[in-house]
């Protein structure tokens, strides 16, 4: 935004109108862009929204901890992604 925050969401589990005639569940790219723009964002990027979605958060305890696990429990191998560190 214009006070330099940045800001990591995900937004998965949305299934196409294709598959039952109108789209059901997940949010569509122009959803999260309007709701972006409400909150103040300057720009943004969009990445593949599909079942491989996946955030990963290190805690304050120092240990990673996984924020969108599947209703279902299914994990998908990952064969690449992006990482966003910070300096300590």
């Amino acid at each position: 935004d214009q006070d330099g925050k940045v800001w990591f969401i995900t937004s998965s589990r949305g299934q196409d109108a294709a598959d039952f005639g109108y789209r059901q569940g997940g949010s569509t790219a122009d959803q999260i862009g309007h709701w972006l723009q409400s909150l103040g964002a300057t720009d943004a990027i969009l990445l593949d929204g599909g079942g491989s979605t996946t955030m990963v958060i290190k805690n304050p305890a120092s240990s990673w901890q996984r924020f969108d696990i599947p209703d279902s429990g299914w994990y998908r191998d990952l064969a690449s992604g992006y990482s966003f560190l910070t300096k300590d």
